[in-house]
């Protein structure tokens, strides 16, 4: 495997849910493709119940 950008341009990842797991698997994500979290609930700016 090839440590270039593939030939079709950067990857972007889309994780559904903001809650523990997805955070974990868009923090896993993050060192291969650009990662958006999508997110029904509006999040906090820091840390705090939801």
């Amino acid at each position: 495997m090839s440590d270039t950008p593939s030939a079709r341009g950067p990857r972007t990842a889309v994780v559904i849910g903001g809650s523990l797991a997805g955070m974990l698997a868009a923090a896993a994500l993050a060192e291969f493709a650009d990662v958006v979290v999508v997110e029904r609930d509006v999040l906090p700016e820091g840390p705090g119940a939801r």
